[in-house]
């Protein structure tokens, strides 16, 4: 483990899908750095943000290798200028873990995938069966699904063919462009303790977005899963060369 915060390895981001959510990857990551060393102490960070029209765009369009490209040569761009390690800031965009965790091998990176830390997240909790939230994207592809069944054991569920339509409008049209309205926290309520009865242990937030408009619901006493704070924690402890607990 290393000592002293001025000898932390350099955490890349690729981020900007969406802006919103990178805003917080910043932040978090400071944070928890500024909790492990006393005075001035922050992440080194290397950012790179991308314009997420451009690479929604190409994921609405089913391109998704063409997709998983623009954002393997953001990461070889960080590594290049110094970044030891890749944290792509989506669950999205990092549905081709496969071809990004060898392309920033290949780079001389480490990739750091929200999925699989969120997998290892779910098995030191010892969960069975979760609710995914995401984009539709995330919860309708089986990437996320397979990986989480595959490795880990873990059963998932996603809401009905409306559900899945509305949690994606309130990501797309609500919370990536910074709104938050009482009409969308209502309905994520209801729609937490439906997937509770539908045998759900947790709930995942699978989108780097949603956390911020969970951390205002109230009235939800159910385990919920923060991708980001997974992912953040992961990259903290890839950055001090600190042992997974």
């Amino acid at each position: 483990m290393i000592s002293s915060a001025r000898e932390m390895k350099t955490i890349g981001i690729v981020g900007g899908m969406s802006w919103v959510s990178t805003e917080r990857y910043y932040r978090l990551l400071n944070e928890k750095i500024a909790n492990r060393f006393p005075g001035l102490a922050s992440a080194k960070i290397l950012l790179h943000s991308l314009n997420f029209e451009e690479v929604e765009e190409l994921q609405a369009a089913g391109q998704w290798k063409k997709a998983a490209m623009v954002i393997g040569n953001s990461a070889a761009r960080l590594i290049e200028v110094g970044a030891e390690c890749i944290l792509v800031a989506s669950n999205t965009g990092s549905q081709d873990g496969a071809y990004l965790r060898s392309r920033v091998a290949r780079e001389g990176g480490w990739y750091i995938d929200i999925i699989d830390e969120t997998g290892q997240e779910l098995e030191r909790k010892e969960y069975k069966k979760v609710a995914l939230l995401g984009t539709r994207h995330t919860m309708m592809m089986p990437y996320w699904k397979e990986y989480i069944g595959n490795e880990f054991g873990i059963d998932t569920i996603i809401p009905d063919e409306d559900g899945i339509g509305k949690v994606d409008d309130i990501i797309y049209r609500e919370v990536s462009r910074g709104v938050i309205t009482k009409t969308s926290k209502f309905w994520l309520q209801k729609l937490v303790k439906a997937l509770q009865a539908q045998g759900a242990e947790a709930v995942v937030l699978g989108c780097t977005e949603l956390p911020i408009i969970f951390g205002r619901l109230s009235g939800v006493d159910f385990p919920v899963i923060n991708s980001i704070e997974v992912h953040c924690e992961a990259a903290i402890r890839f950055a001090l060369e600190e042992e997974t607990e």
